[in-house]
């Protein structure tokens, strides 16, 4: 489930406005509606004998049954950890990169456009395998211009074939980070 989605002729323009420049990340976000249901959630032996549950997403913290957590806070750090990992320059200025600028040349938004999960959890605990894949937009804005410079999708997916605890939260991550990887290997390209 890897491919990646954008506009050749705007990848070139990326390319040569991210190499040198100071970014800011914004917090990631998602334009997927809390109603919408994404996936299911099956229980019991086997997974195969009721009727699933549905998956659906929420951004607070308020964890209802059956809800998806997306921590948009934690995964705006993952994404700003693999960008300082991969050597971008990021405007901000915090203990672990005190000589940040503040004064970013590029703005990088994320949102989470699409989420797809299936999981099958234990009779009793809170064990559960399963997949997930997520689709990222990416939005690159000069900031001097105040013009978008360009935008490009990258897809992120995990699986575990055996229950393990923190299913959830181990997919989310994995996939989002997939996808900033695939985001930054054409941005580095």
């Amino acid at each position: 489930m890897a491919y990646l989605i954008l506009c050749p002729l705007l990848y070139v323009q990326a390319e040569t406005f991210v190499s040198g420049k100071v970014v800011k990340l914004e917090r990631v976000s998602t334009s997927i509606n809390g109603d919408t249901k994404v996936g299911d959630n099956y229980g019991g032996l086997g997974c195969k004998f009721n009727q699933p549950g549905s998956w659906t997403i929420q951004t607070d913290n308020t964890i209802a049954n059956v809800n998806l957590f997306l921590d948009l806070d934690k995964l705006t750090v993952l994404v700003g950890e693999l960008l300082v990992e991969r050597g971008v320059d990021m405007a901000t200025k915090d203990s672990r990169n005190p000589f940040g600028s503040v004064n970013p040349d590029i703005i990088i938004t994320a949102d989470i456009s699409e989420l797809t999960m299936y999981t099958c959890s234990a009779l009793s605990g809170h064990k559960a395998k399963g997949n997930l894949g997520l689709k990222v937009d990416w939005r690159l804005f000069n900031t001097k211009t105040k013009t978008l410079i360009t935008e490009l999708s990258t897809v992120g997916a995990s699986e575990s074939k055996k229950k393990i605890n923190n299913l959830y939260t181990w997919m989310i991550n994995n996939s989002m980070s997939e996808a900033t990887v695939k985001f930054l290997d054409v941005m580095n390209q």
